[in-house]
């Protein structure tokens, strides 16, 4: 007892030693290079000598501080008690599982931590912790903090609170579990192989946080998702990244609302989504912004809908721009990419889909179908797709349903629409515009089925599809409110092999 009841001077409120001070008869004070930090320390790294940042009584020897923190060291109290602008030197023998270690609270500004490299070693500071499900525990409250050149021999869970911001920079874990609030969080040249224990290598649950991915790498060797998401006025940014599932799960598994989603320049592939949608990439919510480019998503097989990439909610913008599709199954709708719900808005441009399958559903490349939606697709190429209805399209949509500056090669349904089929909603349109149609197949209308919408075909070629029974290369069935209307098109060599009429085109209704 040392008469007062303020802590901060060795002795507590509850009249007990604090963190790094010895009481002797109501007497506290610290001891330096004892390895603990105490508050009225502005270092410690475990001795008392001069010349190596740390002065001999515990006092920064230049500013901004820099000293080594040995692993003798309890990191837990260094870290929670230095000053702003500090860096500390990790060094490169591992920090076992200790209590001392297994709890880093950054509270202070510009903080870093990062390994101390010495005679050009390649090594990384290693942090074990395998007592606890996601071993350590890094929590962030204080600005612009970093950690670098880290392995964490289990996992690590992490917590960004409010206002705090946090780079992991060239990071190797087993997993992460990542916890955000009002913070923002960097995830730089991470590395991720999960191997054992947890539902997911990189699980993040963010509110009114920015979330960036910048050379991320998980390559997954158990079950379940890789990535699983959950955003809630937050943004999420993924770029330059590589996420691969080996066994059964997707990729990534995005749920959100009022969100804004950003993936460019990634590689997405292997994914199983057994029993479910959405073998690549799955994001369900409402209120979303997803803008993807140059994202490739191949080698996909989901259950239900969506081999590559499902979406689905309410007051969604999806925008597709360089993107490409390749080998990846539904087995109902959506093989490269399937898109539902109300105001649901797909754009689609510049991108490529290559033997996408929908087995037994609509759109082998893709398929949109929602009330008071759309789907605009321009300049992209689809190839060698296949589905029951809409070999490579389809669209069953209230707002239009746009192509322009496409090629539709080689397509194939087994029902209506071997390049494109389209089924109209109250005020729905079609608008066909400078597109190849080729060498596309289906029951009926070989490159084009419009079903009850008005449709408008524009300075398009429709050549050398084939239709089993009629329309080889359009079949058209309106009623008296709805119209068909081609302007300089070309078709040749189109073929309706049963015998039924409409080589070039069958309207009815």
């Amino acid at each position: 007892d040392d008469g007062g009841v303020a802590g901060g001077d060795g002795c507590s409120e509850a009249c007990a030693a604090e963190v790094g001070y010895e009481c002797v008869n109501g007497s506290c004070g610290s001891r330096c290079g004892d390895n603990v930090m105490a508050s009225d320390e502005e270092c410690e790294d475990g001795n008392n000598v001069d010349g190596d940042g740390c002065s001999a009584t515990c006092r920064c020897e230049e500013s901004p501080c820099v000293f080594l923190v040995f692993t003798s060291v309890d990191l837990q109290s260094v870290v929670a008690g230095v000053r702003n602008g500090t860096t500390l030197l990790l060094a490169p023998s591992g920090y076992d599982s200790t209590p001392r270690h297994r709890v880093l609270h950054i509270r202070a500004d510009d903080v870093t931590l990062r390994y101390f490299r010495a005679g050009g070693s390649r090594m990384r500071t290693v942090l074990t912790d395998m007592s606890a499900f996601y071993g350590h525990l890094l929590r962030v409250s204080g600005k612009r903090a970093e950690i670098s050149s880290v392995k964490f021999r289990n996992g690590v869970q992490v917590e960004v609170l409010e206002g705090g911001s946090l780079t992991l920079e060239t990071i190797r874990a087993n997993h992460m579990h990542i916890h955000l609030r009002g913070g923002s969080l960097t995830l730089s040249e991470c590395t991720v192989k999960r191997e054992f224990q947890a539902p997911h290598a990189l699980d993040i649950d963010a509110e009114r946080s920015r979330v960036v991915l910048r050379g991320f790498m998980a390559h997954d060797y158990a079950n379940d998702d890789v990535a699983s998401i959950r955003l809630r006025d937050s943004s999420l940014v993924i770029t330059d990244s590589s996420i691969r599932n080996w066994q059964m799960g997707r990729p990534i598994h995005i749920s959100g609302v009022q969100s804004n989603i950003s993936i460019a320049d990634t590689k997405l592939s292997s994914g199983w989504a057994p029993a479910d949608s959405g073998a690549i990439l799955k994001i369900i919510g409402e209120g979303l912004m997803v803008s993807m480019s140059t994202v490739s998503v191949e080698s996909g097989f989901a259950d239900k809908d969506g081999g590559g990439i499902f979406v689905e909610g309410s007051w969604i913008k999806l925008d597709v721009s360089g993107c490409s599709f390749s080998a990846n199954i539904a087995e109902y709708s959506g093989g490269g990419l399937y898109a539902s719900g109300d105001n649901v808005h797909v754009v689609v441009d510049s991108c490529t889909f290559a033997e996408d399958w929908a087995l037994a559903g609509t759109g082998g490349s893709l398929s949109v179908d929602g009330a008071n939606s759309s789907l605009v697709v321009t300049r992209s190429h689809m190839k060698n797709a296949f589905s029951h209805f809409g070999g490579a399209v389809y669209s069953y949509v209230d707002g239009p349903t746009s192509l322009s500056d496409c090629q539709i090669v080689d397509c194939t349904s087994s029902g209506n629409g071997g390049g494109v089929a389209v089924v109209g909603r109250p005020s729905a349109t079609l608008l066909v515009n400078a597109t190849l149609l080729q060498g596309n197949s289906a029951e009926k209308g070989g490159a084009v089925s419009a079903v009850g919408i008005f449709s408008r075909i524009v300075n398009s070629t429709v050549l050398s599809n084939t239709a089993i029974v009629s329309a080889g290369g359009v079949y058209f069935d309106g009623t008296a409110v709805y119209g068909l209307e081609m302007v300089h098109c070309k078709l040749s060599h189109n073929e309706a092999r049963a015998g039924s009429g409409g080589g070039a085109l069958i309207v009815s209704g």
